[in-house]
């Protein structure tokens, strides 16, 4: 599937890549999935430019293909939350840039719960 930029006054309109997931952007950087990989490339979102190439942020990000959507989100502050597409118990946890994991941020919990949480 084509993932596109398109400006609002519809006056540019242009293929970026192919995508098997949506893209999402967050700090500077487009986000999506190739397979269970979560990539992140440099993105000016005003000229619609791709910088760099992709880099890996982590696996396992779970993908629903039948509505080409990837469970991640990001914020302009840099928070990046993701699901990794496993069933049991789960636990959201604070990682740092190299992908350790800095702290918990809510005890586990089975996979009917939901929790708010802030960055520390």
């Amino acid at each position: 599937m084509p993932l596109y930029y398109g400006s609002i006054d519809g006056r540019e309109n242009r293929e970026l890549f192919q995508s098997q997931t949506n893209a999402i952007y967050g700090s500077g950087y487009l986000l999506f999935a190739r397979g269970d990989q979560l990539l992140a490339q440099s993105f000016d979102p005003g000229t619609g430019k791709l910088n760099d190439e992709p880099q890996s942020v982590t696996n396992g990000v779970a993908n629903d293909i039948s509505t080409w959507h990837m469970d991640a989100s990001a914020s302009a502050r840099g928070l990046l939350v993701f699901s990794s597409g496993v069933s049991g118990d789960f636990q959201l946890v604070f990682m740092d840039c190299s992908s350790r994991q800095i702290s918990a941020a809510a005890p586990a919990s089975p996979p009917a719960c939901s929790h708010r949480s802030r960055p520390p």
